[in-house]
């Protein structure tokens, strides 16, 4: 039943979505075409035209990433709320499926959007961005890491090419972990406000930013905790910068990175307890709870 379950809220949110990433990438293309003949457009009209255009385009850019990426939670969320909450709830809660399908069959098919939804936005991104932009980023000499303190900055060339795969394997495991923990996040926040009897949209608004709020500052302190252990151990901060900043480049940049490693570590095993304990506080809810218009 699962699979059914994501089948049917996949194309049911897809008939809004999935017409939205076509035309945000047909945008990017469209500035891309823009990009490519900027040049001998500013030829004939001169390079302040040129310039004017590219910033029109970057600007662009960024807007409509921010419109698709606040679409898409929009959608997901309304689709959501409509299956749990609203009408369509009496339909959802007749079948002979258990609460935590129902549950799983809209993360799933939330979480594959909003993964889409980021290579969507990220590719449409690259397109429209001016040439000498994209080089700064991907580069041989782009900065991944810069600690200060005199120490060496981590480019894009000083990572081997096998370590760069597990870096990238890393940033992706946690771009996952945390569309699923804040999906689950704005679930639970819809969950909580749909067990009053008015106001629901609104109190599950103001729900979602205590949440976020609180788990913001647990997730600040959790992380702190491991690096004061470490501060400590090292004699304090001044002497960890110190001996740092001693160290030849090559040994700086495996100790960032073992660092980097670290972090992207405690901030995927954050995300997995948050989402976990969201998505028995919605199952709970849902099972034990239950409050339709």
């Amino acid at each position: 039943m699962l699979g059914k379950v994501f089948k049917y809220e996949t194309k049911a949110a897809g008939r809004y979505l999935v017409p939205a990433f076509g035309l945000c990438l047909g945008l990017g293309l469209i500035m891309l075409v823009v990009q490519l003949v900027a040049p001998v457009i500013g030829g004939h009209y001169g390079m302040a035209f040129t310039t004017i255009l590219q910033a029109v385009t970057s600007s662009l850019a960024s807007l409509l990433v921010v419109a698709l990426v606040l679409g898409t939670i929009g959608v997901l969320l309304v689709r959501f709320y409509q299956a749990f909450n609203g009408t369509e709830g009496y339909l959802t809660f007749t079948l002979p499926v258990r609460t935590g399908t129902h549950l799983w069959g809209r993360i799933l098919s939330g979480a594959m959007f909003c993964v889409v939804c980021s290579l969507i936005a990220l590719v449409s991104m690259l397109l429209m961005l001016p040439s000498e932009a994209r080089k700064e980023l991907f580069g041989q000499n782009a900065v991944l890491m810069d600690m200060g303190f005199g120490t060496t900055p981590i480019t894009m060339g000083d990572i081997p090419g096998g370590l760069k795969l597990l870096v990238g394997l890393g940033l992706l495991l946690v771009l996952v972990f945390g569309l699923l923990s804040s999906l689950l996040q704005a679930y639970a926040a819809v969950a909580i406000g749909g067990q009053f009897g008015q106001h629901r949209i609104l109190l599950s608004v103001v729900f979602y930013f205590l949440l976020n709020t609180v788990e913001s500052i647990l997730t600040l302190v959790i992380s702190a905790i491991p690096v004061g252990i470490y501060m400590g151990a090292q004699g304090g901060i001044e002497a960890l910068v110190s001996g740092f900043a001693a160290l030849p480049p090559a040994e700086q940049i495996q100790q960032m990175l073992m660092v980097w490693g670290g972090a992207l570590a405690m901030m995927c095993l954050i995300s997995l307890v948050f989402a976990v304990v969201h998505f028995l506080l919605c199952r709970w809810l849902y099972g034990k709870r239950l409050n339709l218009v």
